[in-house]
C-alpha cells in the first residue's frame, strides 16, 4: 500500500515540524484496539501503538521484523498471556482460526 502524504501548513513548517504525515499509522494509532498483522512466515509486518498498551511492551520489546515465536516468548516472560494461552493462539492461527 502506498503511503499517503499531506502537506501541514506553513505555520507548522515555521514551528520545525515536518511537512509529512503517515496517515495509515495516525489511523491506527488512534485506535483503541491493538492490531498487528503477520506474513504468511509469521514475522510481523504492522502493528500500532496500542499493541504495547495491551501486551505492557515498552517501545523496544516489538518491531516490525520480529519473529510471532519471539513475540510469544516476550509475552510469557513480561506480558499478560500465559504459556498455554500462547500455545492455544498458535494452534489457532495454524488452523487459519485467529
Amino acid at each position: 500500500m502506498k503511503q499517503q502524504k499531506i502537506e501541514i501548513p506553513s505555520r507548522a513548517k515555521a514551528e520545525g515540524k515536518s511537512a509529512e504525515r503517515n496517515l495509515p499509522a495516525e489511523t491506527l494509532n488512534i485506535l483503541d484496539q491493538g492490531i498487528m498483522m503477520w506474513s504468511a512466515e509469521g514475522t510481523c509486518v504492522l502493528f500500532n501503538t496500542r499493541v504495547l498498551d495491551l501486551l505492557g511492551f515498552k517501545a523496544d520489546q516489538i518491531r516490525i521484523g520480529v519473529r510471532r515465536a519471539d513475540l510469544w516468548s516476550t509475552c510469557a516472560m513480561v506480558g499478560p498471556a500465559k504459556a498455554h494461552d500462547l500455545a492455544e493462539a498458535e494452534a489457532q492461527i495454524r488452523a487459519n482460526r485467529p
